[in-house]
C-alpha cells in the first residue's frame, strides 16, 4: 500500500483489457486484502464513499497522483474508462470549457454535475452491466472477472462482440463489487433478431461516439432533417410535426423493446422528445442522439460516418438538387441571430434586415423552427448567463452568506435556473453546499 497521505502506491495493478475505473478499483480491493471499503476509497481516491460514484470518482487527481499517472491523466481516464466519457464528445461550447475548467481543478462539483447528467433522470448510477460470455472468459483467462467500460456507456444493452443481451446489477450499496452470475438479471424482455441487430449497432455506435474528440451537434441536427425529409417522414414545405416524429419513433422496433426496459430509460420509447432535439440548439443526453440516429439509419452501413461528418454527405433541397454541406447551410449568421433576438417582433427583424416578414419566417422554417420559438429559444442562453451572473454578484458581495440568503434574494435568477438549467445552478452554489454544517450524528 501506500506510505504515507497522497504517496504513490506500492503496488498498482495494470488494466486488465478495457476494464472501467470501478472494475479496476474493485480488483485492487479484492487482490489487496483490503475489508474496508471506505479504505480502499480514501487511498485511491481520497474519499471513503468513492464507490458510490460508479461513473467517475470526484477524487480522479488524488488517484492520478497515488498511481503517479502511470494509469493516465484525469481526462485520458474521464474518456476512456468512466461511463461518463459518451457525454464528453456532445458538450456544447460553454458547457465544455465548464468541463475543461474542472478537470485542471482540485475542488469542485463532482463529475456527473459537471457534465449535466444529474438532471437528465437517465442512466442510474446503481446500474452496472455486464456478459456472460466475457464474464466467462475472464474467469477462464483471468481468474478474475471485470466491468468492461463498453458495457457501462449509454444505449449498451447488448455485447457487440457475443451479440446477446447483457445483464444488469442494481447495486445500491457502497462497496466495491465484481461481476457475478449470481447476481445480474435482465431488465427487459428478449429481443427479437431484428432488434437484437439494431441494439448491437448502437452499442457499437456508443463506443464510436464516446472516442471522438468533439461531435457537431449543429450538423447532426440538419443531416437528421435531411434524412427525415428524404425518407417522407417530415416534409420541405411545412415545420416540423412533434407528433408525426413521435408517431414515426414510436413503430420503429427499437422503440417496442425500449418500452419493455425496466429503468428511467424506457420514457423515451414515446418519441416525443425528438422534436425538441432537432429544434433547440443546447446539447441534450447522449442517449437521445443514438436512438435517433440507430432508427433513422438503421440500414445505412455508413452511419457511423456520418454520425462524426455529417458533412460528408450531399443535401438535397425541395428541387431535388443536390450540393455538398458547408457549415454556413445550418442557420444564420450570428449578426443576423443577434437582430432577431434584440428586436421587439419578428416584424420589426425582418425590417432592419430589408426582408419582408414572410421571408424570414420561411428560412426559419426551412431551419425547422418557428418564429416564436426560435427568439425564445435562442434567448436561452442569454437568460442563463443572466441568472448566473446575478447569483454570483450576490455571493461574492455577501461572501457570509447561506443558501436560503441565495434562494431569498435572487428568487428570478433561482427559479429560473432550477427550471432550465439546474447543473448550473449546482455549479453556481457549489461553495455554499460544501461551506454548509452537516447534521451532527446522532448518538
Amino acid at each position: 500500500m501506500a506510505t504515507g497521505i497522497n504517496q504513490e502506491l506500492s503496488f498498482i495493478p495494470a488494466w486488465r483489457g478495457d476494464e472501467s475505473l470501478y472494475s479496476w478499483a474493485s480488483s485492487f480491493h479484492k487482490i489487496c486484502g483490503n475489508g474496508s471499503h471506505r479504505d480502499t476509497g480514501t487511498l485511491l481516491f481520497g474519499a471513503a464513499h468513492a464507490c458510490k460514484e460508479r461513473n467517475a470518482p470526484t477524487g480522479l487527481h488524488h488517484f492520478v497522483q497515488v498511481t503517479g499517472g502511470s494509469l493516465g491523466e484525469v481526462l485520458q481516464l474521464l474518456r476512456t474508462r468512466c461511463s461518463i466519457g459518451l457525454f464528453i464528445p456532445f458538450l456544447t461550447s460553454a458547457r465544455r470549457a465548464i468541463f475543461l475548467d474542472r478537470t485542471n481543478s482540485v475542488d469542485g462539483p463532482g463529475w456527473t454535475t459537471t457534465l449535466g447528467m444529474s438532471a437528465s433522470g437517465l442512466s442510474p448510477n446503481s446500474h452496472l452491466r455486464y456478459c456472460e460470455s466475457c464474464l466467462n472468459d475472464d474467469i477462464a483467462n483471468q481468474l478474475l472477472p471485470k466491468w468492461r467500460w463498453p458495457h457501462q456507456l449509454v444505449g449498451s444493452w447488448v455485447c457487440s462482440d457475443h451479440s446477446q443481451p447483457l445483464k444488469t446489477v442494481i447495486h445500491k450499496s457502497f462497496t466495491w463489487i465484481l461481476p457475478d452470475v449470481s447476481i445480474g438479471e435482465y431488465q427487459h424482455a428478449e429481443p427479437t433478431p431484428t432488434q437484437l441487430e439494431v441494439l448491437r449497432k448502437m452499442s457499437l455506435l456508443a463506443q464510436f461516439a464516446a472516442h471522438q474528440e468533439h461531435l457537431d451537434l449543429n450538423a447532426l441536427r440538419q443531416s437528421a432533417l435531411n434524412e427525415l425529409r428524404r425518407q417522407g417522414i417530415s416534409s420541405w414545405s411545412h415545420p416540423l410535426s412533434k407528433d408525426r416524429l413521435a408517431g414515426w419513433f414510436a413503430a420503429s422496433s427499437l422503440a417496442q423493446w425500449l418500452r419493455t426496459v425496466r429503468s428511467p430509460e424506457s420514457s423515451l420509447a414515446t418519441g416525443s422528445w425528438i422534436h425538441d432535439l432537432l429544434r433547440g440548439r443546447r446539447g441534450d443526453h447522449p442517449l437521445k442522439w443514438l436512438l435517433l440516429w440507430s432508427v433513422l439509419f438503421a440500414h445505412d452501413a455508413s452511419s457511423q460516418r456520418r454520425f462524426s461528418t455529417p458533412w460528408s454527405e450531399p443535401q438535397w433541397d425541395i428541387f431535388g438538387q443536390s450540393s455538398l454541406w458547408v457549415e454556413e447551410c445550418i442557420g444564420l449568421p450570428s449578426d443576423i441571430n443577434q437582430i432577431i433576438l434584440d428586436a421587439k417582433t419578428l416584424a420589426d427583424a425582418a425590417k432592419q434586415l430589408g426582408l419582408t416578414t414572410g421571408a424570414l419566417r420561411n428560412r426559419l422554417i426551412k431551419l425547422g423552427e418557428f418564429g416564436g420559438s426560435f427568439r425564445r429559444e435562442q434567448g436561452i442562453p442569454l437568460r442563463r448567463q443572466r441568472a448566473m451572473n446575478s447569483i454570483l454578484k450576490y455571493i461574492a458581495h455577501r461572501p457570509d452568506c447561506t443558501l436560503g440568503d441565495v434562494h431569498r434574494e435572487c428568487k428570478a435568477a433561482v427559479s429560473w435556473l432550477r427550471a432550465n438549467c439546474p447543473e448550473d445552478f449546482a455549479i453556481a452554489t457549489q461553495e455554499l453546499r460544501v461551506q454548509s454544517s452537516r447534521q451532527m450524528l446522532l448518538l
